[in-house]
């Protein structure tokens, strides 16, 4: 066997061998990682200027990995990335103006850390407030008005935007206008004021100027006239200069309405039964008589009516439509009745659709008559061939349908005490419900005019309300008339009422938007 001896310095050179390889294995184990990571800022850039946002990205890197990069103004802490990419646009609003210490800081595992810095300038934006807006300080609900402000500045000259705290609740879009417009749909005084944001920075924000006091009133129609007729007014027409009341026990009154204010008798007919309702085609009134059925009045001399023609229904008359040479009767019990009156003379029965309870309004539209089927709600009748009417859809409302106007795509019911229900019969076979707005009052009677529902509410009066979005109607305005109103027909700006024992009301309501 060959034996080595060790000289002292292959003695020496071992021990330092091994202790290489001792450093060579703690570094490789992270044990011993005496490298710090490598930083560079790409931005921001050495002195240059921000106003609000600062622009950051930072180039890090570390043999071993990064675990976070920390930045720095002025040695404060604004901002830590612990993955990569470490890059954003930091928020600075809060900064003060003036030259800043811009500083990056990168640490690895073995907290070894490395440092970058350069300086920026952070620039402070100002808005001055604006002045007081200026507009009406009064007004009505759901109408519109328009309210101005100006005044407000940037620090930086930068182009500004507006809104308005409209003090209800509801504030206007941001714009560039100095102008904007507001209506309030409940009565009380609001605190108009006006505030302006930088355009190009818009977290930067003026304080609210002062406020503008504006007291809304309710909106209410204006009661323009009145003619006390003899009986009890249960439904009126409105054609050319006259309006026609149904006038239940004195049957017809034609009142001269051409000055409103000062409503006169031109003349009347007094029916053998209980006038319910009245429809105006031409030169005839065709009146929904109770038990005497169809009378037919030919007024072409409002003056001297006289009668035409008349047709005893099965039923009580309670509801009366003229469409083409057919009229068609809500006849209660016996449900809707079509009767050919294209000789009014010599009225014919045309058919019959007997309802499920007791049908009391009638309005027809296209090929269909809609009936106010009291208990049974809506019920439509396909009346393309009025010998051989059919029943093609219903809606069982809430209440008792007592009236129903049609309106491009909606029915709108009067339903009792459940008020205005809105329904959607695009298809008449299956109607939906869109919406409805409890009144008051007992909702007998409705007229639709543009935007508007008219609600003749019994109890309550008139109760206008806005369907211009039907699933949610809204109070318009309204007027507790002296008796109670039974039916309601818009025309020329003016809505007239029947109010039983008062008569014929008439109420200006142009002053709706």
């Amino acid at each position: 066997m060959t034996h080595f001896k060790f000289t002292s310095r292959s003695k020496a050179f071992r021990r330092l061998f091994l202790l290489l390889m001792a450093i060579l294995a703690l570094y490789r184990c992270d044990l011993f990682d005496i490298f710090p990571p490598e930083i560079e800022i790409v931005y921001p850039r050495d002195n240059t200027s921000y106003i609000g946002t600062l622009s950051c990205d930072i180039d890090a890197t570390d043999n071993r990995g990064v675990t976070k990069v920390e930045v720095y103004l002025d040695d404060v802490s604004i901002h830590e990335f612990t993955d990569a990419p470490y890059k954003a646009d930091l928020n600075i609003y809060g900064q003060s103006a003036g030259t800043k210490k811009f500083k990056a800081t990168a640490y690895d595992q073995a907290g070894n850390h490395a440092e970058a810095e350069c300086q920026v300038q952070i620039v402070k934006e100002s808005i001055s407030a604006p002045i007081r807006p200026t507009g009406p300080s009064s007004g009505t609900t759901n109408t519109s008005y328009t309210y101005s402000t100006s005044g407000a500045s940037s620090s930086l000259g930068h182009s500004l935007q507006y809104r308005f705290d409209w003090g209800d609740g509801y504030y206007s879009n941001w714009s560039s206008s100095t102008t904007a417009s507001h209506s309030w749909s409940s009565a009380g005084t609001s605190s108009v004021k006006a505030q302006a944001r930088c355009a190009t920075h818009t977290s930067v924000v003026s304080s609210w100027s002062s406020s503008q006091a504006v007291t809304i009133a309710e909106w209410s129609p204006v009661w323009k006239g009145i003619y006390d007729t003899p009986g009890t007014a249960e439904a009126v027409f409105v054609s050319g200069s006259y309006a026609y009341v149904a006038d239940y026990t004195m049957g017809l009154q034609i009142i001269n309405v051409s000055n409103p204010a000062s409503p006169t008798l031109a003349g009347s007919y007094n029916t053998p039964g209980y006038a319910e309702a009245v429809f105006v085609s031409g030169s005839y009134a065709y009146v929904a008589d109770y038990q005497s059925g169809l009378q037919i009045i030919n007024v072409s001399n409002p003056a001297s009516p006289t009668l035409a023609g008349a047709y005893d229904t099965p039923g009580y008359a309670r509801g009366v439509f003229v469409s083409g040479s057919y009229a068609y009767v809500a006849g209660y019990a016996s449900g809707l009745q079509v009767i050919n009156v294209s000789n009014p003379f010599s009225p014919t029965l045309a058919g019959s659709c007997d309802t499920p309870s007791d049908a009391h309004g009638v309005v027809v539209a296209g090929d269909y008559a809609y009936v106010a089927d009291e208990e049974s709600g809506l019920q439509v009748i396909n009346v393309s061939n009025p010998a051989s009417p059919t029943l093609v859809g219903s809606y069982n409302t809430p209440g008792f349908a007592y009236g129903v106007f049609v309106s491009g795509s909606y029915a709108y019911v009067a339903d009792e005490y459940k008020g205005l229900q809105v329904i959607n019969v695009s298809n008449p076979a299956s109607p939906t419900l869109a919406g409805s707005y409890n009144t008051p009052g007992y909702a007998y009677g409705v007229f639709v005019s543009g935007s508007y529902a008219y609600m003749a509410d019994y109890t309550r009066g008139l109760q206008i309300i806005n369907v211009s979005n039907p699933a949610s109607p809204t109070l318009a305005g309204s007027y507790d008339t002296p008796d109670l109103a039974m039916g309601v027909f818009v025309s020329g700006g003016y809505a007239y009422v029947a109010d039983r024992e008062s008569g014929l009301m008439i109420f200006d309501v142009s002053g709706l938007p």
